[in-house]
């Protein structure tokens, strides 16, 4: 019986390294075991943060009919707002300047003077300001205001101050219309290129 004891276990020398290469090959194991892990919560992670942006994507192509009927929309209606981008901003803001005079005088209103200002970009279109300084009676104010928005391009008003001043009336003589001092701040847009 002993020599049976003997063959299926070694002497102490063979269990010993049996023993570690067990304990080697479980801790190699164990590694393995909590690397696969780290990878799949990594990677749960990453499916969790891409999910909401597969959804919208999903939401768009959905949607992708809309989407283009707009834009072509947007197309038709764009020069009602804008000019287009092979103009140049020298000439964009004479033509308003020119526009706005126009149409203040057609209002009964007096341009005190006019200014382009310095233009500024903005995403996917350009800010030509304009400062103009107008003298007249608050129904042409008001008819100025009014033409601004029939032109095309639309000319924005960024900012209005409006400064009324009463004229006596001389003795027997009716009373002066109000008179009114406004400045408008105005602007256009134009296209990038």
């Amino acid at each position: 019986m002993s020599l049976v004891q003997l063959e299926r276990f070694p002497g102490r020398d063979g269990r010993i390294v049996v023993g570690a290469t067990l304990v080697a090959l479980a801790a190699v194991l164990g590694v393995l075991a909590y690397l696969l892990a780290a990878k799949l919560a990594w990677a749960q992670d990453v499916l969790d943060a891409i999910e909401p942006r597969y959804a919208r994507l999903l939401g768009l192509r959905e949607v992708r009919p809309q989407l283009e009927a707009s834009l072509a929309e947007i197309g038709t209606t764009l020069p009602r707002y804008a000019y287009p981008a092979e103009l140049d901003l020298g000439r964009i803001g004479a033509d308003v300047q020119e526009r706005v005079r126009e149409l203040a005088e057609a209002a009964g209103l007096s341009v005190a003077g006019s200014q382009i200002l310095p233009v500024r970009a903005h995403a996917g279109f350009v800010q030509v300001p304009l400062k103009v300084t107008v003298d007249g009676t608050l129904e042409g104010l008001r008819t100025l205001l009014a033409g601004l928005d029939r032109g095309s391009p639309a000319v924005l008003v960024d900012q209005l101050q409006v400064n009324a001043g009463v004229r006596r009336a001389r003795r027997g003589q009716p009373a002066q219309e109000e008179r009114l001092s406004a400045q408008i701040n105005l602007s256009v847009l134009r296209l990038q290129p």
